[in-house]
């Protein structure tokens, strides 16, 4: 049984790593900052890269692409933790994010649908990590709604 977590657990993480599409080419709303707290989410170094996306000085200012790295890094925690009070927490920080997103997000930039897509994407693995199947498999269909409305709007 263990080791069927363990392939359980690799399988999403390689997921979450694929579905990692958002390219920052010559995007000057991406700081360095944010490519570091990137970098430190792909090493799994997750509280690192959230005080890193915390001590951002421009907090104040509304950003996607920070909104999609505070919940990777939140889905890989829960992913290697399987914690059922921190799936209920994310649960909810997740609510608060999307409305978030619905009242401040510009949803005519070229990245809104593709990292809201992503969102969808990795809340769907928390689903499914945690025995959620019917959520996972809607987030899964929000998410593949967004990628096609991205490749209509955005060829």
């Amino acid at each position: 049984m263990k080791d069927l977590k363990h392939v359980k657990l690799f399988i999403i993480l390689t997921l979450l790593t694929w579905t990692s599409i958002y390219s920052n080419n010559g995007d000057d709303r991406i700081s360095t900052t944010y490519d570091h707290a990137l970098s430190e989410i792909l090493n799994l170094r997750t509280k690192t890269a959230r005080k890193i996306l915390d001590a951002d000085g421009n907090s104040q200012e509304f950003n996607l692409y920070k909104e999609y790295l505070h919940n990777w890094s939140e889905v890989i925690e829960l992913t290697l933790q399987e914690d059922n009070d921190k799936y209920d927490e994310y649960l909810d920080h997740l609510d608060l994010r999307l409305d978030r997103i619905e009242e401040k997000a510009d949803k005519n930039d070229p990245s809104y649908h593709i990292l809201l897509a992503e969102i969808y994407a990795h809340a769907a693995m928390a689903n499914i990590v945690y025995n959620d199947f019917f959520s996972g498999f809607r987030k899964m269909l929000k998410c593949n709604k967004n990628e096609k409305l991205n490749e209509e709007l955005h060829p």
